[in-house]
C-alpha cells in the first residue's frame, strides 16, 4: 500500500511544481490538481497490484520513477483528450 502513498505524494509534488513553473501567470485550478493526484493514485495502484515491493533504500528511486510515470501518463491522457476534442 506504500506504493500508492508514494505515487500520490510524487503527483502532489509534480502538481505544485507545475503551478510554480508558471510563475504566477496561471490561476490555481483545483480540478487540474485533483486530476494529477488521481493519475498518481492510479500509478501507485498499478504498481501495487503488480507486486513491486518498496525497499527502504529504494524509496527515493521509486519516488522519482513514480513522478516520471505520472508525468508521462498525464501528458498522454491530455494528448488523447485534445485529439478527440479536435477530431
Amino acid at each position: 500500500m506504500n506504493e500508492i502513498v508514494i505515487a500520490v505524494i510524487a503527483a502532489i509534488v509534480y502538481a505544485i511544481a507545475g503551478y510554480f513553473k508558471s510563475g504566477g501567470s496561471e490561476h490555481f485550478e483545483p480540478p487540474k490538481f485533483v486530476a494529477t493526484i488521481a493519475v498518481g493514485a492510479l500509478v501507485g495502484l498499478l504498481i501495487y497490484t503488480k507486486g513491486s515491493p518498496i525497499t527502504e533504500e529504494g524509496v527515493e528511486t521509486q519516488f522519482v520513477a513514480y513522478a516520471g510515470l505520472v508525468v508521462l501518463i498525464e501528458n498522454f491522457l491530455k494528448g488523447v483528450t485534445r485529439w478527440f476534442k479536435n477530431a
